[in-house]
């Protein structure tokens, strides 16, 4: 219970003093439809959450990053391709092919066929 409010403390005392926080977190399961922060109260001080997901898409394993809040901001809401490579990480265009990609567990739908 006390994490929440030692998060709030943190991100506060940070705003203060113009630092930038990066919070990551991994999940426990990597595949499968349950998605679960490990973090209580963070989603409540965080200005924004990224989230990043690998999924099984046409028999390969697939990246994907969305943005799930963005305070006081508009965000494109599309589901990107995330390539990471020998130029770095590389940011690509929106995975229109699959469904439920959050779930982990991404379907073709029928009326795009294989």
């Amino acid at each position: 219970d006390r994490v929440g409010h030692f998060l709030a403390a943190l991100v506060n005392e940070c705003r203060e003093r113009d630092v930038t926080l990066i919070f990551s977190s991994e999940t426990p399961v990597a595949f499968g439809p349950e998605v679960s922060f490990p973090l209580r109260g963070l989603s409540m001080v965080a200005e924004n959450i990224l989230y990043l997901r690998s999924v099984e898409l046409r028999a390969r394993m697939r990246r994907f990053l969305c943005v799930l809040k963005m305070r006081n901001s508009g965000y494109d809401p599309a589901l990107r391709e995330l390539f990471i490579g020998e130029r770095g990480m590389e940011l690509g265009q929106v995975l229109e092919e699959g469904e439920q990609l959050l779930t982990g567990l991404a379907r073709i739908p029928p009326n795009r066929g294989l």
